[in-house]
């Protein structure tokens, strides 16, 4: 063999070697990875409302909604306050509401009067109403079909009204 041969043979051999200690040789160290932002959570705290505050009671003031008031001052019915409801007053007892309306001289009155009752007193009423001549009107309610006296009782939530005319049960506030 020539000695051409043995180098080139060795030529190769150390290139070959110098192309493997380079890849196996130190290296750049690899760039840091750039951090991950951590996401931010903001926590927002509504208090709660609470509970939620009973209803104002029903007054004569604000007993029929709209401007059912203003109307009766229209026709000159005035406040007469808590007069004797001759209809109502054993079922109101001490702790209803009585309110009457009425133009001065003259039979011109509105009545209207609430008072708590329990379902089975509310179905106590009705029966004494309806074999008094009254006509239910609803589950929860009874008319008195006249031309000359109207009236009507409506219970609802605990609470039964009462409104002569008949007609003004529709503009209680409480059945809104």
């Amino acid at each position: 063999m020539s000695s051409w041969g043995s180098l080139s043979r060795a030529a190769a051999l150390a290139a070959c070697l110098a192309l493997l200690l380079t890849g196996c040789g130190a290296s750049e160290a690899p760039e840091a990875a750039a951090p991950v932002p951590t996401p931010t959570v903001t926590v927002t705290v509504t208090p709660s409302p609470g509970p939620t505050p009973p209803p104002d009671p029903i007054s004569c003031e604000t007993a029929f909604a709209g401007d059912l008031l203003v109307q009766f001052e229209n026709d000159g019915l005035t406040f007469r306050g808590a007069e004797q409801m001759e209809a109502v007053d054993t079922l109101v007892g001490e702790d209803g509401l009585r309110c009457r309306w009425g133009a001065p001289q003259t039979d011109l009155i509105a009545d209207y009067a609430n008072w708590s009752r329990d379902d089975a007193g509310w179905e106590s009423l009705k029966l004494d109403l309806l074999a008094a001549g009254y006509v239910e009107s609803g589950p929860t309610a009874v008319r008195f079909p006249s031309l000359d006296y109207t009236s009507a009782y409506t219970y609802r939530d605990g609470m039964v009204h009462y409104t002569s005319p008949a007609q003004f049960i529709g503009w209680v506030s409480a059945l809104q």
